[in-house]
């Protein structure tokens, strides 16, 4: 702009050449300024408009009144079209040069060696235009500079909401967290802890704060306080597996595992925190999956032995007789007769273990299905106990036997047969030599079956155990069997709307009662069997 304000002034005679140049200066400076902002380069095109305020300033000396007022008209348009692109870093710099250069206008005008040369109208228009364009770049700079501050006002509201956002959903997180979770200062007193280690310390939340381990658990504060003191003096995560009880129940004696770990912020200790997780129910549910691999382990065991007992005592007799007819080529009567009732006992003990084994298997997973029908029990237990005369007679058991005749209730026959089977058959095996009672009374709308022997008895704590699967009161090398015969009662019993229970003690024999409504419960009447 400079060059082409030199031109003008060359051609000042002629005020048509200075007019083209004053246009041509408006056209370059303005185009040239807005294609170098758009291109990126804000820093040349700034220059640019630098540049054309110091032909400005030239223009003021030597031009005439009217185009040093187009020269201003064309700096300012330029000025304007690179404001768009003020938020660019060079434009700090821009400002400052705009803002010197415009301000060194008037004194050019006043104070140049040329100031005579410039009539006083058009110094003062000069004067004007340079501060009206320096007022202008100020009002620019002030907008600027709000519209920075609202967006740093703005940022920071943002910054804030989304650090309450965070707090709300970090404070969420620890309330309600499953585990419990705990942070106490350095003096070991509880600052923050949530609803779940609460319950389990027994101690409503807010009653913690500010109180330490052993004014709430008592009974676990040694083990806690010397766990959160290492923590903090080795810098370093510390896990603690504790047992003991609380308030939440001073009666049981649960187990936890516990990580103790420093929190710092920055090189500052502030305390430690706590996670603790409730071991209990696994360490219950481990148990009883050990005791169960342990018990089926007992099974396979004692029915290995059971089932090859009698097979063992019928091999036996086969191969006595085989070398009998071998050697004398002919059994007598009496040798054939033994021989039979040893075959029949024996099979028949393989058919009740057979039986036992496709019950559980039925019982266990819930397969149990009843063919109700009108049943005598009276008349069952008489067959029964009429089957068992041989093992009575056997092992010197005498009989008494009461019955209410006839005592008739809808029941599935094959399985109340089950019950007095199994209840008989246990009072001749726990108590040989003694007298075995068996009684049937209707008692109201039930039935009721007492079976009763007088020999080894039932200690108390061994009473409800013996009605699970695989469970005896004694051991399965003393007495055979599977442990199966009394959870098979209980289960049929259940099934029945009934119930079963025992009273008995030690070397008092044992009385196992049974009690079966005469009509079925609702939702087996539904399964009706033959009439």
């Amino acid at each position: 702009m400079g060059v082409l304000a030199g031109a003008a002034v060359a051609v000042r005679a002629t005020p048509l050449g200075a007019g083209a140049a004053v246009l041509a200066s408006l056209v370059v400076l303005t185009l040239g300024a807005r294609r170098l902002a758009r291109r990126g380069k804000v820093a040349a095109a700034m220059s640019l408009v630098a540049y054309g305020i110091l032909g400005h300033g030239l223009a003021e000396v030597y031009l005439v009144p009217f185009l040093e007022a187009a020269v201003a008209v064309a700096l300012l348009i330029a000025v304007l079209a690179v404001l768009p692109y003020r938020r660019e870093r060079p434009w700090r710099v821009f400002l400052i040069i705009v803002v010197v250069g415009t301000a060194a206008t008037p004194a050019l005008a006043f104070w140049s060696p040329f100031a005579d040369a410039v009539p006083r109208g058009t110094r003062h228009l000069l004067s004007a235009t340079g501060l009206g364009t320096a007022s202008l770049l100020v009002v620019v700079a002030i907008a600027d500079f709000s519209a920075r501050l609202r967006r740093a006002v703005e940022a920071e509201a943002q910054a804030r909401a989304a650090a309450e956002e965070s707090a709300a959903l970090l404070d969420t997180l620890f309330t309600s967290a499953p585990v419990g979770l705990s942070f106490l200062d350095r003096d070991l007193r509880y600052v923050r802890i949530n609803r779940a280690l609460a319950q389990m310390n027994g101690v409503p939340p807010e009653d913690h704060i500010g109180r330490r381990p052993e004014e709430i658990v008592p009974e676990l504060a040694a083990g806690v306080q010397a766990a959160h003191q290492t923590a903090m003096e080795r810098n370093c995560t510390v896990m603690a597996e504790i047992s003991g009880t609380t308030a939440a129940a001073p009666q049981q004696r649960r187990d936890w595992l516990v990580s103790y770990y420093p929190v710092r912020v920055a090189d500052r200790l502030l305390g430690t925190g706590a996670v603790v997780l409730d071991l209990t129910d696994r360490k219950r549910a481990y148990a009883a999956a050990q005791q169960a691999v342990k018990l089926r382990d007992d099974f396979i065991s004692v029915a290995s032995h059971e089932l090859k007992t009698p097979l063992t005592s019928l091999r036996l007799q086969v191969d006595g007789c085989l070398r009998h007819l071998a050697r004398d080529g002919t059994l007598s009567r009496e040798r054939v007769i033994k021989l039979a009732g040893d075959l029949d006992r024996g099979v028949a003990r393989l058919d009740r273990l057979v039986d036992d084994l496709l019950d559980f298997s039925r019982l266990a997973s819930g397969r149990l299905d009843l063919r109700l029908e009108l049943v005598d029990w009276a008349s069952l237990i008489a067959e029964v106990v009429d089957r068992f005369s041989p093992h009575l007679e056997e092992a010197r058991c005498p009989l008494n036997l009461h019955l209410d005749r006839p005592l008739v209730g809808s029941w599935d026959r094959l399985r109340l047969e089950q019950i007095t089977t199994n209840l008989v058959s246990n009072a001749i095996k726990y108590g040989p030599g003694a007298p075995v009672e068996v009684a049937l009374n209707a008692e109201g709308p039930s039935a009721v079956l007492r079976v009763r022997d007088h020999g080894i008895g039932i200690a108390a704590a061994d009473q409800t155990r013996i009605f699970e699967r695989f469970e005896r009161a004694v051991s399965s090398r003393s007495y055979g069997g599977f442990g199966l015969g009394l959870w098979i009662v209980r289960r049929v019993a259940d099934a029945f709307g009934g119930a079963v229970a025992v009273d008995s003690a030690p070397g008092a024999g044992a009385t196992f009662t049974v009690t079966l409504p005469r009509e079925p419960p609702p939702e087996r009447r539904a399964s009706p069997g033959p009439s």
